[in-house]
């Protein structure tokens, strides 16, 4: 159990910082009615939430060497929680904004703790794999198993919810993307362009890591 609950705790941490980066795309509509406001307000505040996080993601972790990281996911998830708290209170859309920048200056903090750990996990076990390769590292082959299948399964969803959804947002510039058979077709083109995404991304890595070991290998002899 000991080894479980850090990574328990900052598991929980990541879904709920990367839930709220997304959460408020299904409720626009419910957020316009209940604030009088408009999407273009709405969407402001979901976009000032990802950029504060981007922001403060720099200084999380300079504050992490500094001050240490159980200090610095204390004060980040308090934050936060604050900032959450403040989201369901507010009565204007400035105050939910306001409310926004809170919670993105709380996950800033969270996300640069993930990548610290990420990060040293890669330099640690340089090795392909990633989150599956680092669990049966740290636990056993099990763990190691089905943390690749939920990482694969997670980019399956993201696959399938774009595929959903995009075409229709796109159908501000092309109306047809509405109606059937061509969100159909957007979708499968949607699927497509990711899947390109992804083997040009594959080679590039590979390319990559094949420079880094000739070069290991030069400087080393």
């Amino acid at each position: 159990m000991r080894k479980w609950l850090p990574l328990i705790i900052l598991a929980s941490a990541q879904f709920i910082m990367v839930l709220d980066s997304s959460v408020m795309n299904v409720s626009i509509s419910q957020i316009v009615a209940d604030l009088n406001t408009t999407v273009t307000g709405v969407q402001s505040a979901i976009t000032m939430y990802t950029l504060v996080m981007a922001a403060f993601m720099l200084v999380g972790a300079k504050l992490g060497d500094i001050y240490g990281r159980r200090l610095l996911y204390m004060v980040a998830i308090s934050i936060f929680l604050v900032g959450s708290a403040l989201c369901g209170l507010a009565q204007s859309m400035t105050q939910l904004v306001e409310a926004r920048i809170v919670q993105g200056m709380g996950a800033g903090g969270l996300f640069a703790l993930t990548a610290k750990t990420y990060a040293e996990g890669a330099s640690m076990f340089p090795e392909a794999g990633g989150s599956s390769s680092f669990a049966r590292h740290a636990f056993n082959e099990l763990a190691s198993f089905f943390a690749g299948w939920a990482l694969t399964l997670d980019y399956i969803i993201t696959i399938a919810i774009s595929a959903f959804f995009v075409p229709h947002y796109l159908s501000i510039f092309w109306e047809p993307l509405k109606t059937n058979p061509w969100d159909i077709i957007g979708g499968a083109a949607v699927i497509l362009i990711l899947v390109a995404i992804n083997i040009v991304g594959i080679k590039e890595a590979a390319g990559l890591n094949v420079f880094l070991a000739v070069a290991d290998f030069a400087l080393g002899h």
